[in-house]
């Protein structure tokens, strides 16, 4: 390989960081009658550096949601979630986040023909943001509003693409200890070319602004595109493939050395 020329005022510097991430969630329903259905979640997540610098991330989610459809083609949403984040910095001092959020949302379907189908969302609500002392942040206790908004046209009911938009106040899970308001926009396109198989490609866009402290953004673009094989009734193969490009600009980042750009490709299988 041909050596990388330098300069007086530039010297290149690689930081090798190996990461050890687990993740675990699930969730549950009952149906209370055949047009109302409560549903409760959890998802947890771990993350902690195993060679070079980084900083250990724990991040527990709970989330409740109450269905309600009067008509048939409109639905009431009203939903509560509670994110829980603990963030070790690598001076051993720990940041703690508590983001809750109540959100009431709409959901409208109306038809367009025998084999197509529009419907819409739209919800709003309020979100509380506590978070504690830590290096290079100050305690914060604030509320922030919460808008979503999204349509998807359905067609002979195995293809559809969707629109979404979404405000709302976000962590940067071992990035960053500090909240960011973020604004978000995907677009999902779902098919099912056969009975056994299915796939969905999505594509999205999302920028945020931090809370407090320095005047900090981020920008992140992603894709993923998921394929879904079925053998039998029983099991099925998937095949999931993720891009990430993430650019900070006056971003305080917890981990040393950390790019302020980078891109990320990634390929899972699993059955």
């Amino acid at each position: 390989a041909a050596a990388v020329p330098t300069t007086d005022g530039f010297r290149p510097s690689l930081t090798a960081q190996r990461w050890l991430a687990n993740r675990f969630g699930g969730d549950t329903y009952y149906n209370w009658t055949s047009r109302q259905r409560t549903t409760a979640g959890y998802d947890g997540s771990w993350m902690q550096p195993i060679a070079g610098p980084g900083l250990e991330s724990r991040a527990h989610t709970a989330t409740i949601e109450h269905s309600w459809r009067p008509r048939a083609s409109t639905g009431i949403e009203i939903g509560y979630r509670s994110l829980a984040n603990r963030q070790r910095l690598e001076a051993g001092t720990d940041q703690r986040l508590w983001i809750q959020t109540a959100e009431v949302r709409l959901r409208y379907e109306r038809r367009l023909t025998p084999r197509k189908s529009l419907e819409f969302m739209a919800g709003g609500g309020i979100v509380k943001v506590d978070a504690s002392e830590g290096s290079g942040l100050a305690g914060v206790d604030l509320l922030s509003p919460s808008v979503a908004g999204s349509v998807r046209l359905a067609v002979a009911s195995a293809w559809g693409v969707s629109l979404s938009a979404r405000r709302d106040v976000t962590v940067l899970y071992g990035l960053s200890p500090e909240p960011f308001t973020s604004d978000a926009a995907l677009v999902t396109i779902d098919g099912t070319p056969s009975r056994r198989l299915t796939f969905n490609v999505t594509g999205g866009y999302s920028r945020g602004r931090a809370r407090v402290g320095q005047a900090g953004e981020y920008d992140q673009s992603l894709v993923e595109a998921v394929v879904r094989y079925g053998f039998g009734t029983n099991a099925g193969l998937v095949v999931v493939y993720g891009y990430n490009d993430h650019a900070f600009r006056n971003v305080s980042l917890a981990p040393t050395s950390f790019p302020s750009q980078f891109t990320r490709n990634s390929v899972r299988i699993g059955l």
